[in-house]
């Protein structure tokens, strides 16, 4: 006797998919010496660590890229979200790959 079986991703597998995913945060903030380690502090606090860093002034504002792996989608809004909140940020644009 033969059996045929079908195997479908467990909900951890699924889990550790979505954190591999890479997760683009692009914020706009006033260019003030405080903001990009308010807003590393964030990711700090999770013990995470961005795969990629860009940060650049464009007039008087700052603009700051950063990708991470290791968040789930409801983690990676609530770092938009907290991450709005810091007063001199205009911005965040959240873009996952």
């Amino acid at each position: 006797m033969s059996s045929l079986s079908v195997q479908t991703p467990s909900l951890v597998e699924n889990a550790l998919a979505h954190r591999e995913r890479l997760h683009h945060f692009t914020l706009r903030a006033a260019a003030e010496p405080s903001v990009l380690p308010r807003i590393l502090e964030n990711f700090a606090l999770r013990n995470l660590v961005p795969q990629k860093l860009e940060s650049r002034q464009a007039g008087g504002d700052l603009v700051v890229s950063l990708s991470v792996c290791g968040l789930d989608e409801t983690e990676s809004r609530h770092l938009q979200l907290r991450m709005l909140n810091i007063v001199p940020v205009y911005s965040v644009d959240l873009d996952h790959s």
